[in-house]
């Protein structure tokens, strides 16, 4: 099953071939922007897939595989950056968590990734040495230590909650979601809290969610879905 999810994800980068030159200075300029799109839930991550797609990164939404943890991937197709993103644990937090880890792969690691072909978020590798780094990464750009310092004293506010979230151009979740990690990191168990904070990932996820079949199948959504990245 694996297999067959990364070569069924291959062919629809290969389908969709993304006609844009990718520019890692563009990326670097479009990343500081990303974060505010958080706060969109029905249309912000499907405006960052167009932005990223006009600069020849092509993102695309995957169901999770049943019995693995992996977030998200990266592959090299046809010289270009191609990332994604599953639904694991149905969390509209960890999607965008997992966006910012893999385009950090995209930044620092893609000569390793092109020589291997791809990388997934979530399981052993043997090649890529920077996994901590593209977590820091990513937490960091969507919270920061200090402001999750000043933050979680308060965290059973959510009024308050909700306007250091949007002070921070990010959804409510992002912060709830990154005091659970923390916590658990101090063996601290509050996954089951604040639930009522965390939006339904289909909402954000509807029109972007392509599905594993055969080759024709791969060929007519790859088409539908590169017409919904082309702006």
């Amino acid at each position: 099953m694996r297999d067959f999810w990364i070569k069924s994800s291959y062919r629809y980068f290969e389908a969709i071939n993304n006609p844009n030159e990718y520019s890692r200075k563009d990326l670097l300029e479009l990343i500081p922007k990303i974060k505010h799109y958080t706060r969109n839930v029905k249309d912000g991550l499907l405006t960052v897939f167009q932005a990223l797609f006009n600069i020849g990164v092509t993102v695309i939404f995957q169901p999770s595989l049943s019995k693995s943890h992996v977030r998200g991937a990266t592959f090299v197709v046809n010289g270009k950056p191609c990332i994604v993103i599953t639904d694991w644990n149905k969390n509209y937090a960890t999607i965008w968590f997992a966006l910012i880890h893999e385009l950090h792969h995209v930044l620092f690691d893609l000569e390793i990734i092109e020589t291997t072909k791809f990388h997934l978020t979530g399981e052993p590798d043997l090649f890529l040495l920077q996994e901590e780094k593209a977590n820091e990464f990513a937490g960091e750009y969507l919270l920061s230590t200090d402001r999750m310092r000043y933050i979680e004293k308060l965290i059973n506010n959510p009024l308050i909650v909700e306007r250091f979230a949007k002070e921070n151009q990010i959804h409510p979740c992002i912060v709830y979601s990154q005091y659970q990690w923390r916590q658990s990191e101090s063996g601290k168990n509050y996954w089951g809290y604040f639930k009522e904070h965390f939006p339904d990932v289909t909402s954000a996820t509807k029109d972007l969610n392509i599905a594993n079949w055969d080759v024709a199948t791969i060929k007519e959504s790859a088409e539908k879905l590169k017409q919904l990245l082309t702006v």
